[in-house]
């Protein structure tokens, strides 16, 4: 009779044994359901990192190109402001020189003219004060005296046709180099605009690489979450391999601080 007692005792325990076994392989199906839930969740996150990284790197492609041609635009308007800096300084030199020679030229006419017609004054008092003394005396004034102020009278007049028509052409060239002027700052103005536009596009271009570089961080993030999947799936047959001398305690305490360990893992947020 003992014996029996003995047997079903013995019994007993086997089936606790079980009992153990039936609770381990519930807690690694779960373990595994979990490790395939992140695995889904990681093929997602992968797929929308890629989705992202294509459409960021068409929009780059696209500011790129736009950027380029901004910049192409802009190449050609300076050089474009070059030349025509470079002709006009050039062209303006040249005038500023030549008016300069002519302002000195026209000054040293204009004090001969001044001479002259202080001379040619002095030519009229005399005669009249000549005249006067032969009107007095009853004699003719000389041929000779009248000729030579006559052919002075015509000179004068020719020289101050001749400054007049010098006067107009400088004013001429005057006008020209102010047109030259405004169509420089026109230029000017057409520089700064595409300046302007170039500094937005490069901001724009900037943003986009600090997106990317975003969406490739979020990536590794996610792509870091496998191992730690795989570690949980390890530590529970440890637990097992430990724990089959009290059945007992194997029954709970493993599975639940592995729930608690890996159940809600961090994924991060993609924006």
């Amino acid at each position: 009779g003992g014996g029996g007692d003995g047997g079903g005792g013995g019994g007993g325990g086997g089936d606790g044994g079980d009992g153990g076994d039936d609770g381990n392989g519930e807690g690694g199906a779960a373990e595994r359901a979990r490790a395939d839930e992140l695995q889904r969740r990681v093929g997602l996150l992968e797929r929308e990192a890629a989705a992202a990284q294509a459409a960021s790197d068409a929009a780059r492609k696209a500011a790129e190109a736009e950027l380029e041609a901004e910049r192409t635009g802009r190449r050609r308007a300076e050089e474009a402001l070059r030349q025509t800096h470079l002709a006009a300084g050039v062209h303006e030199a040249q005038e500023m020189s030549q008016l300069r020679l002519d302002l000195a030229a026209l000054q040293e006419e204009a004090d001969f003219l001044r001479a002259r017609e202080e001379a040619l004054q002095r030519d009229e008092a005399r005669l009249q004060m000549v005249g006067e003394m032969s009107k007095r005396l009853g004699s003719n004034v000389s041929r000779f005296e009248v000729d030579q102020l006559r052919a002075r009278c015509e000179s004068l007049s020719r020289e101050a046709t001749r400054v007049q028509a010098s006067n107009q052409e400088l004013q001429a060239r005057l006008q020209r180099a102010q047109q030259s002027e405004e169509t420089a700052q026109g230029h000017r103005a057409e520089v700064a605009a595409f300046q302007a536009a170039n500094d937005a596009l490069q901001a724009e271009l900037e943003q986009s690489r600090l997106h990317a570089c975003s969406l490739t961080s979020l990536l590794h993030e996610a792509n870091s979450l496998p191992d730690t999947a795989k570690t949980a799936k390890t530590q529970p047959r440890h637990s097992q391999d430990t724990a089959r001398p009290q059945p007992t305690s194997a029954r709970t305490q493993p599975g639940r601080s592995q729930y608690r360990a890996t159940s809600r893992p961090h994924l991060g947020r993609i924006s």
